[in-house]
């Protein structure tokens, strides 16, 4: 029976892997195919996308091939998918400094497209550098700004990745209710969309977890639900995380050789990835384990791959990088932040100018009106010099902003122009007064000599 299952998982592995494959294969000639750029993009960030976690290097091919040509079409919808690409791979592979710049590029392409869903995204995926970076400061402030985008748009897909990161985050920071909660929260959320990826990450995460709580067998029975998705999706990271997170729980529960075989399975797949963190951490555990027993030459063989990966991860020059991007990205939302201000203040002035010109001809027909009716002679006199008054000061206040750009604000150039309005207005304004005195009041209350005649 035993051999049987294990006939029945490989033909099941071989066949996921060969419809993968054959997948991939279609992608490639369609690729070939097709006759116009846009389509050609698309396809090449979709098979990107799909050796994302499996094979990084193809991927890495495929997303400056789309890069390429969607800057030569100027594509930028195009563009923007194959930056967001480029910084997944960037991330798998331990390049956290060029993996956030790849998301700030792609943020901002986005933000030219207004497309929300996008942003979202490219949020999420910033919070989890972050998060690899060991700011899980920095990636909790980045995945609550994706949260609350993600409920606003109704995106469920993004909202349960995002929830399930939020959960990773504060497993990180040891806040393991708030870990427990946003991540059991994403799990029902993929449950319901009964997407493979997320329930495997989910259930993976669960596991760390419930590690992290000390219940063993709870969270080992996570990691092995878990590793079935991460194997029908190729998701060699995945692999890595689950199998390594065994390998710790089997040394605590004193079954050395089972944490050996899942510890080595991590390593392989972080190799066979190139993912550096999983490659770290897999042979720091295997370095401790060989110490233990006093094989001191796999215990040295494993600390210099331990060496080698660290300094690939976390060098000085690296560490800085991320700073200045993080730096410059503040700064931007400062810039954003201010702009908006800014055209808010300016809508508000134009809706103030807006009503302005609509009362001012508004008033003026109601001083006509008031010289037809049997009004006050003084009343509509002064109502009449009043609407003079508006228009002569409005029209100062519409060209008093172009001045100033035109002068630079320079105070004498400034007043000069003020001075020649002023000698075209003053006259104007007063023969204007004239005839509203003589026109307006007139019509209000007729001369006698008029009545008499009539």
């Amino acid at each position: 029976m035993k051999k049987l299952s294990l006939v029945l998982v490989l033909i099941a592995l071989f066949i996921n892997s060969h419809a993968q494959q054959s997948a991939a294969d279609s992608l490639k000639r369609l690729i070939a195919a097709a006759k116009d750029d846009t389509t050609k993009i698309l396809l090449i960030f979709k098979l990107g996308s799909m050796y994302e976690n499996s094979k990084p290097d193809s991927a890495m091919l495929m997303v400056q091939q789309g890069i390429r040509l969607s800057r030569k079409a100027n594509f930028l919808k195009g563009e923007a998918e194959s930056v967001n690409i480029e910084g997944i791979v960037f991330m798998e592979i331990g390049n956290y400094p060029k993996a956030l710049s790849s998301f700030l590029l792609a943020m901002k392409l986005n933000e030219k497209r207004m497309d929300r869903f996008e942003i979202a995204a490219n949020l999420d995926n910033i919070a989890t550098v972050y998060s690899y970076e060991g700011d899980y400061r920095q990636s909790v402030n980045f995945s609550k700004q994706a949260k609350t985008l993600e409920e606003t748009i109704h995106n469920d897909k993004l909202l349960s990745y995002n929830l399930i990161g939020l959960g990773d985050t504060y497993e990180k920071l040891n806040m393991l209710d708030s870990a427990r909660i946003y991540t059991q929260q994403g799990y029902e959320l993929a449950l319901k969309l009964k997407n493979p990826d997320l329930i495997g990450v989910a259930t993976n995460n669960l596991g760390n977890i419930y590690s992290k709580k000390h219940n063993a067998h709870l969270a080992l029975g996570y990691y092995r639900t878990a590793l079935p998705y991460f194997k029908k999706m190729d998701d060699n990271d995945g692999i890595c995380e689950s199998t390594l997170g065994m390998a710790k729980l089997f040394k605590q529960l004193a079954q050395p050789d089972s944490g050996l075989y899942y510890a080595k399975k991590s390593m392989a797949a972080g190799v066979h990835g190139g993912f550096t963190e999983r490659i770290l951490n897999a042979s720091q555990f295997l370095t401790a384990y060989f110490k233990e027993r006093g094989r001191l030459d796999s215990a040295f063989h494993y600390q210099e791959i331990s060496i080698t990966a660290k300094d690939t991860l976390f060098s000085q020059e690296k560490t800085k990088e991320v700073q200045n991007l993080t730096f410059a990205e503040r700064q931007r939302q400062r810039e954003i932040a201010g702009q908006k201000l800014a055209d808010e203040e300016t809508s508000r002035k134009n809706l103030q100018l807006a009503g302005i010109a609509i009362f001012i001809p508004t008033f003026f027909v109601f001083v006509l009106f008031l010289s037809r009716r049997k009004a006050k002679p003084r009343t509509v006199e002064f109502l009449g010099i009043l609407a003079l008054l508006l228009v002569f000061e409005f029209v100062t206040l519409l060209v008093h902003p172009y001045i100033e750009r035109w002068t630079n604000d320079t105070p004498v150039l400034t007043l000069i122009i003020l001075v020649a309005i002023a000698a075209i207005l003053v006259p104007l304004h007063h023969r204007t007064e004239h005839w509203v005195k003589s026109k307006l009041v007139r019509k209000a209350y007729p001369p006698i000599a008029d009545v008499n005649a009539g």
